[in-house]
């Protein structure tokens, strides 16, 4: 009968953490925080997660490489990862440092056919100061740079910016439909089915643009001669200039 009895309590404590959608193994599960917000410290709490652990992001702002993840297989876990909070934790690649890859990035999303571009993106260098010091956002020349991209393109552009403030959605013809000053979590605005394309002689605005592009005089964007300051240096030249390039 005790053996019995125990079966039963087992049998109604399952019964119980099925009916609240709960697994066994949740009860059991962990917060593992990493120690640091780099790859390998990420990593290591990856690792050590158990299914239903939460692996914790520490604040901060970190920048990963390109091969962060090399040497780590697929690993199927049922695991959540999550950050300390909104424009608490951010991580973003080595290529966006510039951050200004709005503009190519959208043209070509647009030459693909997309009608809506969603972005988020850590923000753009020309709206930022021009003098040296710790940034300072520039909202006139952000909104400039946005509502120039969605005319250009006739996309409208649904911005998250890390900060917060600055995420916005502009309409095809320039319009900020929403803005957020960094006070409000979401930023929403209607998108009708129906918003006037832009028609010129009958023809879309878009279509037009689009045909007076060259792309067969590209390449001299790739040519050695007009890398600018992509240009490969040999390292004695780089010596010499005192690694400033």
């Amino acid at each position: 009968m005790r053996v019995s009895l125990m079966r039963l309590r087992l049998l109604v404590a399952a019964s119980c953490l099925a009916a609240a959608g709960l697994s066994p193994a949740a009860l059991y599960a962990e917060a593992r925080t990493a120690a640091a917000l780099t790859p390998e410290a990420v990593w290591e709490a990856i690792d050590a997660a158990k299914d239903g652990d939460t692996v914790v992001l520490p604040a901060g702002n970190a920048v990963w490489s390109k091969g962060w993840n090399t040497g780590h297989g697929a690993k199927m876990k049922a695991i959540t990862i999550q950050g300390a909070g909104i424009d608490k934790t951010v991580i973003g690649d080595d290529r966006s440092e510039a951050r200004d890859a709005t503009s190519e990035s959208s043209r070509m999303l647009a030459l693909g056919g997309a009608d809506i571009i969603c972005m988020p993106i850590m923000g753009d260098l020309r709206a930022d100061r021009f003098s040296p010091g710790p940034p300072i956002f520039n909202e006139s020349r952000w909104k400039a740079i946005l509502r120039t991209r969605a005319i250009d393109n006739q996309v409208c552009m649904v911005v998250a910016r890390n900060d917060v403030q600055g995420s916005c959605i502009i309409n095809r013809q320039g319009e900020v439909l929403a803005w957020n000053e960094g006070d409000r979590e979401f930023t929403c605005a209607v998108l009708p089915a129906d918003d006037d394309r832009r028609m010129r002689n009958g023809t879309e605005l878009r279509e037009v643009t689009f045909l007076l592009r060259r792309p067969h005089l590209y390449c001299r964007f790739t040519d050695p001669e007009n890398l600018g300051s992509l240009r490969p240096i040999a390292d004695g030249a780089a010596a010499a200039d005192g690694g400033k390039r």
